[in-house]
């Protein structure tokens, strides 16, 4: 079944496996809290420009197909979404869960997808535009084709995105990042340029820079312009001599041949540091701390921006302690040890590769003396 604007339709005791959405309105619609699996006793389905009855009745699938319309998804779950013409389309909040089929940009549609998971196929055509940011793509193909655009900033993915013919993908990683005063903090993350074989634009630099977390931001150089691509690695040395512990902003720049800049924010947070116990390791630091993992999300099958085999764990110690580190599932069952033993004071990391266990959201617990600290890590299969 597809529901187009301006109809009035009411279904009893029906069960559909896919209902479309049709948009075609030139004002701007909202669309929230639609979402797979949903059973109506009596409802009018939250659709603005028309009137859809639902009685007694269940949809397996949402499809949205928004042609030359403004239209925002907010805190739904559906199957497939083709934006049409030259639609504008915000996905917020949502999940595409492929039950209905992929998730395109065609013709000259532009669509942003905010805070998402995408465990479909994603595809941009034509000469659509489709950004990401603070996503995740849990899928086998990331494709741009044709003269399209896509731009990846800060979104996950399982396999390394495509561009044919005369398209172009930027991606750009900078994950948010825990370090301390007085040192040199490593900023990992992606800034490349991905081009079809009919489009000759390169990467030519990129940036990397910090400001205070306040209004208004007062962006300094981290340490210069660079000339090569980066894929999961090294982007820039910070050196936070003489910086306050607190919040800060870090801000990616990527310049291509097309003669435009790309920038976006991510954020840091830096602990103060003092001069701790000398150990064979140099300076102990001050405190325990258990960092974040990087990259997270990441998958062992290797593949993608996030498809390491391995993630990293650190931690640091101002002090020699027996040190436990164990990773546990969302049941608190213990799924690896990966320490238990005597560790110097100082900086430690651990890598962590779970071949054998499902995708799905991990807790890894540090334990050294009365200290304990608990995060959480995304395995993507």
């Amino acid at each position: 079944m597809i529901s187009y604007p301006g109809s009035d339709a009411t279904f009893r005791n029906s069960h559909f496996t896919v209902a479309g959405l049709w948009f075609q309105q030139p004002d701007s619609l909202v669309v929230q809290n639609i979402t797979n699996g949903s059973r109506h006793a009596d409802e009018v389905v939250a659709a603005p420009d028309r009137k859809l009855r639902l009685i007694n009745s269940e949809v397996s699938t949402w499809n949205f197909y928004p042609v030359n319309t403004k239209l925002t998804i907010k805190n739904c779950v559906f199957g497939e979404l083709l934006a049409l013409g030259n639609s504008r389309v915000l996905i917020d909040n949502s999940i595409c869960d492929g039950s209905g089929g992929y998730w395109g940009a065609l013709d000259q549609s532009f669509i942003v997808i905010f805070r998402s998971l995408m465990n479909t196929q994603v595809i941009s055509k034509g000469n659509a535009i489709l950004v990401s940011a603070l996503s995740a793509f849990n899928s086998l193909e990331v494709d741009a084709d044709d003269n399209s655009i896509m731009l990846i900033l800060n979104t996950a993915t399982l396999v390394a995105p495509q561009a044919h013919t005369a398209a172009i993908i930027f991606e750009g990683q900078l994950p948010p990042v825990e370090g301390r005063t007085e040192s040199a903090v490593a900023l990992i993350g992606t800034a490349r340029l991905l081009n079809g074989p009919l489009n000759s634009n390169r990467l030519q630099a990129y940036k990397v820079e910090y400001a205070q977390d306040v209004a208004p931001r007062l962006w300094q150089p981290t340490d210069g312009l660079h000339a090569q691509p980066v894929i999961n690695d090294t982007l820039a040395l910070w050196n936070t001599g003489g910086l306050q512990a607190g919040p800060y902003a870090l801000r990616l720049t990527m310049y291509s041949s097309l003669g435009d800049s790309l920038p976006f924010d991510s954020f840091a947070r830096l602990e103060q540091v003092v001069t701790g116990v000398q150990s064979s390791e140099g300076v102990a630091p001050l405190q325990f701390a258990l960092a974040q993992n990087y990259p997270n999300p990441f998958s062992p099958l290797g593949r993608g921006t996030f498809g390491n085999p391995n993630t990293v764990i650190s931690f640091q110690l101002p002090i020699n302690s027996h040190v436990t580190l164990k990773v546990f599932d969302v049941n608190g069952r213990e799924v690896a040890a990966l320490v238990d033993g005597e560790m110097a004071a100082g900086e430690h990391h651990v890598t962590f590769a779970p071949r054998d266990l499902a995708g799905g959201l991990y807790f890894y617990k540090l334990t050294a003396g009365k200290f304990s600290q608990t995060r959480k890590a995304i395995l993507m299969k």
